[in-house]
């Protein structure tokens, strides 16, 4: 079958019933494991009906259960025959991260991309929230951006308020958000877009709460396993492209920038070489 599944459930998934919905949500965070359940223990997983499930196979265009799992299949080999797999186990998370960031390569916007780093530009502020296994990728990118530019925020929750209160006109918000999606993520970029923020949106399909509040979005996919821990190389490796494209379109500002920075440090003796 060579109908994408991922992509028939991402455009309907705004039209589904609740119950569909977590039959979508599922296979969307748990793919691969759904490529071998069966219709009783994907019931069992999404707490819905077996009924529910077929309904839910039929609305994304498929004759039923088998075919949709076919599809499922069917993707999760072509996702996984791109990376040339490795003999030794204890290098699969590896073949998994190459496997995604391949991904992430082919499917990236150049015009969004550039879009971005305007955007970042034009700030007068930029601020950069994560939760959760997010985080780390957001204060990644904020350590870096803000070694070329000024005014860059990493969002906290206790401060989430203030920083909302500061807000101007045309600031600027990198919200980055994968399953399980945090409300915190969420609900400073509903109030950020009320301030007419520009939001920068990393997450992973079109059912994420952040994707419809951007004017600009990227994907990403994570080796999510089923403790809920989302593994960070294809978000750090997608932000690294803003970073260096944003680097080299504005190289004499962030040259300037880093060479002032660099004689704080000396004078302050803050590093050791």
């Amino acid at each position: 079958m060579s109908k994408d599944i991922i992509k028939a459930i991402e455009e309907q998934y705004d039209a589904l019933s609740a119950g569909k919905k977590k039959v979508a949500t599922y296979i969307l965070n748990y793919t691969k494991a759904c490529s071998y359940m069966t219709l009783a223990e994907l019931q069992k997983a999404t707490q819905v009906s077996e009924a529910t499930i077929i309904r839910f196979a039929y609305t994304v265009g498929f004759a039923g259960y088998t075919e949709m799992q076919n599809a499922i299949r069917a993707y999760v080999f072509d996702t996984e025959s791109k990376a040339e797999p490795n003999t030794s186990s204890i290098l699969e998370p590896i073949n998994q991260d190459i496997t995604l960031i391949q991904d992430v390569a082919s499917s990236l916007d150049e015009p969004a991309v550039k879009q971005a780093m305007q955007f970042i530009h034009d700030a007068q502020h930029v601020y950069i929230i994560g939760n959760n296994t997010s985080y780390g990728a957001a204060h990644w990118f904020g350590y870096v951006l803000g070694t070329y530019k000024s005014n860059v925020t990493v969002v906290t929750k206790q401060q989430m308020n203030k920083y909302l209160l500061d807000m101007q006109h045309n600031d600027v918000v990198v919200a980055i958000s994968f399953p399980r999606y945090h409300k915190d993520t969420t609900a400073f970029v509903k109030n950020a877009v009320k301030q007419q923020a520009r939001i920068i949106s990393i997450t992973d399909n079109q059912v994420s709460p952040i994707y419809k509040l951007a004017d600009t979005v990227f994907f990403a996919k994570t080796n999510r396993d089923v403790s809920g821990y989302n593994e960070i190389a294809p978000i750090i490796s997608l932000l690294n492209v803003i970073i260096t494209q944003y680097r080299e379109n504005y190289n004499d500002e962030v040259k300037t920038r880093i060479q002032q920075l660099e004689q704080l440090n000396d004078e302050n003796q803050d590093l050791v070489e």
